[in-house]
């Protein structure tokens, strides 16, 4: 039998309008479901824990009917440091079937542009400590020197961020290395995937004192319905006189013809699912914080593993 949790949400209306010639809608609604299945487990008194990342409502997004279905009894917990939302199954039983869990829900993504915010000194300390694979490090001090002017203002100097990094960096998938959010790996090779992008960005901002921050999420194409193959990431900036300003700096490299627009801009064909890096699960993991949190986290007898399967998918109700 399969355990039920649902949240309520509103509907909106859809509008379109013009970018360089470019459509870009204004909003989107669409269904989500975000399928996890483990294989079967028989020994007996197998610890096994898995955490899954759930969606939250906010200014860009509105979440509503979230379910969380499971062949074992689920709980939800939020953490700390950034309000971050999961869902957690815990048991020491055989598992002779496997385990499926499945997260769904309805959403209406907002085109995303600057969000007013006065941030408190707590706030401004988190978002410029350094954290797991976006070190301190002279590399990026060196990057400031030549891009960064202390008379400009942060949003200025985010955008002479911006082009740096997106002439610095091609978005390529070759090799090893990539896909870690690795800062330092990103600014000595040049190249890697949204992680290591927006990392690099967020390793240069925080040096120079410009508060930023790491979200990720799924992209959702603009089609009818279909899967979704991984994740995908974005960052943040902020600016005091105008809120937190988001940037998709490989989604600029890889569609040239929008780089205007997504600094500052994001289009709603997207779904947010967790914020920050050095993520602390709850209850708590004997492995410590995962790096980023947007995959199941499994572990079997205190131990990571990653013999479960995973599948995205979404149906437009535009």
């Amino acid at each position: 039998m399969r355990k039920s949790v649902k949240v309520s949400g509103i509907l909106l209306a859809i509008q379109l309008f013009a970018c360089n010639n470019i459509i870009i809608q204004k909003e989107r609604q669409f269904s989500f479901s975000y399928d996890v299945q483990l294989p079967p487990i028989i020994e007996i008194g197998k610890n096994i824990k898995l955490w899954v990342p759930l969606p939250q409502s906010n200014d860009y997004q509105t979440i509503s009917n979230l379910t969380v279905e499971s062949t074992l009894p689920v709980t939800q917990h939020t953490e700390s440091t950034y309000g971050n939302l999961m869902a957690h199954v815990s048991t020491e039983s055989p598992l002779p079937s496997g385990l499926h869990l499945t997260v769904s829900f309805n959403i209406i993504r907002k085109e995303q542009s600057a969000s007013p915010a006065n941030l408190t000194a707590e706030e401004l300390k988190k978002y410029l400590s350094p954290f797991s694979y976006v070190p301190r490090d002279t590399r990026f001090e060196d990057i400031a020197k030549t891009i960064i002017r202390e008379t400009n203002s942060a949003v200025k100097n985010g955008q002479a961020l911006y082009k740096h990094i997106l002439g610095r960096m091609n978005y390529d998938k070759s090799g090893k290395g990539w896909g870690r959010g690795d800062a330092i790996y990103a600014c000595d090779i040049g190249k890697g995937n949204c992680t290591d992008f927006h990392s690099l960005f967020n390793a240069v901002a925080r040096t120079v004192n410009i508060p930023s921050r790491f979200l990720i999420g799924f992209p959702v194409p603009k089609k009818e319905s279909g899967t979704i193959g991984g994740y995908h990431c974005w960052a943040e900036f902020y600016d005091p006189a105008k809120g937190w300003i988001p940037v998709d700096i490989s989604e600029a490299d890889k569609r040239p013809e929008m780089e205007e627009y997504f600094f500052g801009n994001l289009d709603p064909n997207r779904v947010m699912f967790t914020l920050g890096r050095d993520i602390e699960l709850v209850p708590e993991s004997s492995n410590g914080p995962v790096n980023f949190f947007i995959y199941p986290v499994l572990e079997i007898d205190g131990e990571r593993s990653d013999i479960y399967t995973k599948s995205f998918s979404f149906v437009s109700v535009d």
